[in-house]
């Protein structure tokens, strides 16, 4: 092992992975929904066929998450990142130039869209994103995991929280044509610097995870071996076959699913149902904000919570309160109701979305990380696909968003319940002696 540097060169991969997450989170997660109005508006588009490209799109996700996830784990973060990255930029360069590629192509816009938000957005930020910066972080860190991805998915809500207002004002004073070139041409000069910064796993490079000193990672190994029949072993490396055989990787990959359902939905459809109130872009670009800053809370406040108490218990508070966030938003009419959804919801969303990485950590381990989260993709897209349907066909069918909304109250709901039978899988000895010997 060589000698611990001076400064940790994981909190370096960290800072990378908060870069594209903030990008991420500014101009795709959150910020695709305020082209939604736009588009309808100049193209005479519905909600729902709009929201068909977003479901569409992480359906290819979800099919695609398990070759993304082995992909990252054979190949590294910062090759997978990028490709990726380059595709998300020219994608949002496309979409400026939208009209222009429906006309050389010959091709109805509506399909150019599908194929541009597809194709180039989507799963360009899907390969080099989020997967590969969780990753490198959950290999980076071990002791300090739910904190660091805390940290990491603060990015997110970071980057929404500046970004989403920034292209809100764009959309409103330039068009949206321009503020989509200017979100492509942002995602190569922030995006691709801190690709190359990225690193696969510490022992790679002859370090350890946190930063510890071999003897001091030997006396941490021994202190969890000492305390094992009250906490379990330090770590446990899953292979994904294994981790398919275990009960707990179906009820998380269930809850998962019910919750991204709802935080997809309400990303995307959030900004009209407040523009349907009455707000203006900008207003509603800044309520997006307060969500995406608020949930900063949630996801440092969790992360930290995280690496002290049980993750399930923490979890399942979480997820109380996004229902209560949710019953509210489904009847609300003035400033003081969406306040007061924003308090409650983004919180819950943005912890959640952090501690479900490091749950995964914790139960499964690093060696097949980024894998076993693929292996989870298939299922948890019928959530990320059926959540914007709904809201949009809601909208479509009876004018009101009410409908979508306390079906989401009711499926977050649903996964407390799930959660309440998890429990932490635990390798058999056997298994465990093989563990050691890969």
């Amino acid at each position: 092992m060589r000698r611990t540097p001076r400064i940790f060169y994981g909190w370096f991969v960290l800072a990378a992975g908060c870069c594209v997450t903030a990008l991420v989170g500014g101009i795709n997660v959150y910020g695709i929904s305020l082209f939604l109005v736009p588009l309808t508006t100049e193209f005479g588009w519905t909600r729902s066929a709009i929201s068909g490209a977003i479901s569409l799109a992480r359906l290819e996700g979800g099919l695609l998450g398990p070759i993304e996830g082995l992909l990252v784990d054979r190949l590294g973060p910062r090759r997978i990142m990028l490709v990726g990255l380059p595709m998300m930029g020219v994608g949002f360069l496309l979409l400026g130039q939208l009209s222009a590629a429906a006309d050389l192509t010959g091709l109805d816009s509506l399909a150019v869209f599908y194929i541009v938000y597809i194709v180039f957005i989507s799963m360009g930020g899907a390969l080099g994103t989020f997967t590969p910066a969780t990753t490198a972080v959950a290999n980076w860190f071990l002791r300090r995991r739910s904190l660091a991805l805390g940290i990491l998915s603060s990015g997110l809500g970071a980057g929404a929280g500046i970004g989403t207002p920034l292209l809100g004002q764009a959309i409103q004073n330039l068009g949206w044509r321009e503020a989509a070139m200017l979100a492509g041409a942002f995602v190569f000069v922030v995006g691709m610097p801190a690709a190359l910064v990225m690193r696969h796993r510490p022992e790679q490079y002859g370090y350890l995870p946190d930063g510890d000193a071999a003897p001091a990672m030997q006396a941490y190994t021994r202190a969890h071996d000492e305390r094992a029949r009250d906490a379990g072993p330090a770590e446990e490396n899953f292979t994904v076959r294994e981790a398919l055989a275990t009960r707990a990787f179906w009820i998380l990959t269930f809850s998962f699913t019910l919750r991204v359902m709802v935080s997809g939905a309400v990303a995307l459809h959030l900004a009209p149902l407040l523009q349907d109130m009455g707000m203006t872009t900008v207003e509603a670009a800044g309520v997006l904000s307060a969500i995406a800053i608020i949930s900063i809370l949630g996801r440092l406040g969790i992360g930290w919570l995280g690496d002290l108490v049980d993750k399930r218990l923490i979890y399942l508070v979480g997820l109380g309160a996004m229902t209560l966030g949710l019953l509210v938003l489904a009847f609300a009419q003035e400033f003081w109701q969406v306040a007061l959804f924003v308090v409650l919801y983004g919180p819950s969303y943005g912890g959640l979305a952090s501690l479900m990485f490091a749950i995964r950590g914790e139960y499964f381990g690093r060696q097949a990380f980024a894998t076993i989260g693929g292996a989870m993709g298939p299922v948890t897209t019928v959530g990320t696909i059926t959540g914007p349907l709904l809201a949009g066909y809601a909208f479509d069918t009876t004018g009101s968003y009410r409908l979508a909304m306390l079906a989401f109250a009711a499926s977050t709901a649903l996964a407390i319940i799930l959660v309440f039978f998890l429990k932490r899988p635990r390798l058999s000895p056997a298994a465990q002696d093989l563990a050691l010997a890969r």
